[in-house]
């Protein structure tokens, strides 16, 4: 559910794809020239244009105490300016071969309401006017979101309804507690979505750090040491009692195999 747009997406393969900029081409070592989608417009009515982008991109690295600032997206740009409405032209410092991946992903605000705006004026509403999919109606911190369609959304339609954050949710399941059932479609779904492979011990929170590219080591990892700790069990288990050494290569319970590291 975005309220904000950026320049570039991913797909569910994770490749890039054009989202507010519909292309995007490196002139030269150190220039780009991005196209922005024609007939964008703001919740407010107005329309997307380069100065907007000019104006969030810059805006970046001088948000104070921002919990989640994009100033490393923006370092490697040297400047920036308008060549016609919808087209921007970027130096950068150096050579970027990955430069749209990381300007792409700032979300674009307008400059008409966004200039001078504080993150108060963001969270209040005030100044949350994107051209996403979903308009900012309304935030109760701790308790719930409430968003509106956006009819004139420039991308794929969807199907909407009113819907809570994760903490209204959660206090809702808390209060209802055992008596909240699934229908049966539904468990069944949601069994399918958390199963794990056999033998593998889910991490807490660990997968949600990681890239794309570490996930396969990371879900095979799990299953090796899950296999190592069977093993140092089997093995204590036919240690005898002098203390000799169990079956050539078991390990001892509570051994780390040879090859045991943490995650780098």
């Amino acid at each position: 559910m975005q309220v904000f747009d950026r320049l570039v997406q991913t797909d569910p393969a994770i490749n890039i794809e054009p989202a507010l900029a519909v292309s995007w081409t490196n002139v030269d070592p150190l220039t780009w020239q991005i196209k922005l989608r024609d007939g964008v417009k703001f919740h407010d009515g107005n329309p997307l244009t380069s100065e907007d982008v000019i104006f969030s991109l810059t805006r970046a690295k001088d948000i104070p105490n921002s919990p989640a600032p994009f100033s490393g997206n923006v370092g490697a740009i040297d400047s920036m300016k308008a060549i016609d409405k919808l087209t921007v032209e970027i130096k950068t410092k150096k050579p970027t071969p990955d430069f749209i991946e990381q300007v792409g992903f700032v979300y674009i605000v307008e400059k008409k309401v966004a200039e001078g705006a504080s993150i108060e004026d963001f969270n209040s509403g005030k100044a949350a006017i994107g051209t996403g999919a979903y308009k900012f109606k309304s935030w109760t911190p701790g308790d719930n979101l409430q968003l509106t369609r956006n009819d004139a959304f420039w991308g794929k339609k969807t199907g909407f309804r009113q819907r809570h954050d994760q903490v209204h949710l959660e206090r809702r399941l808390a209060r209802r507690g055992p008596s909240l059932r699934l229908r049966r479609p539904d468990r069944r779904r949601a069994a399918r979505r958390c199963e794990d492979p056999p033998g593998y011990l889910r991490p807490q929170g660990l997968l949600d750090r990681l890239r794309p590219h570490d996930l396969p080591r990371a879900r095979q990892r799990p299953r090796q040491d899950a296999l190592h700790h069977r093993q140092g069990r089997q093995a204590a288990r036919q240690e005898p009692a002098e203390g000799r050494q169990g079956p050539p290569g078991a390990l001892r319970a509570g051994q780390p195999p040879a090859d045991h590291r943490p995650y780098s």
